[in-house]
């Protein structure tokens, strides 16, 4: 059995191959908006004490704005398990934030992919994340 402290090193070696892999092409480009990523250094979802809009934002992705520049990201859901979601994660909140380790990481990204699944599978609108090009129709369900 791994002590604590290996077991996290495996984690944090993990979550760096994956960031390096799917993430960093982008978000160390040095490139603008949306052309490249945001600086993760200064990203909410990092620092937030409640890790569910980070989770959301890895496995749903960002999809563009209609007719504004604005940040994208593919998801990975389909790519990636929980297990390395919850490594990615990790690397992200320990190299881009000074914050604690979140808890229960684990239980939050299997909601989150849960509940991705439950929403694609009842939209019959434009999808999660993505906003009517109606203006009247945005807000309405």
């Amino acid at each position: 059995m791994l002590a604590r402290s290996e077991k996290a090193a495996q984690t944090n070696a993990a979550g760096a191959s994956i960031y390096a892999a799917a993430c960093a092409s982008c978000h160390e480009s040095g490139r603008p908006l949306s052309f490249g990523g945001v600086n993760l250094g200064l990203s909410t979802a990092i620092s937030s004490p409640d890790p569910r809009n980070l989770a959301n934002i890895v496995l749903s992705g960002i999809r563009s704005v209609e007719g504004e520049r604005s940040p994208i990201m593919p998801g990975y859901a389909a790519s990636m398990n929980d297990e390395q979601v919850l490594a990615l994660l990790n690397y992200l909140r320990a190299r881009f934030s000074d914050q604690p380790a979140w808890t229960d990481l684990d239980k939050t990204i299997a909601d989150a992919r849960r509940r991705q699944s439950a929403v694609l599978q009842a939209s019959s609108g434009p999808g999660p994340g993505k906003a009517s090009i109606d203006p009247a129709q945005r807000g309405k369900p």
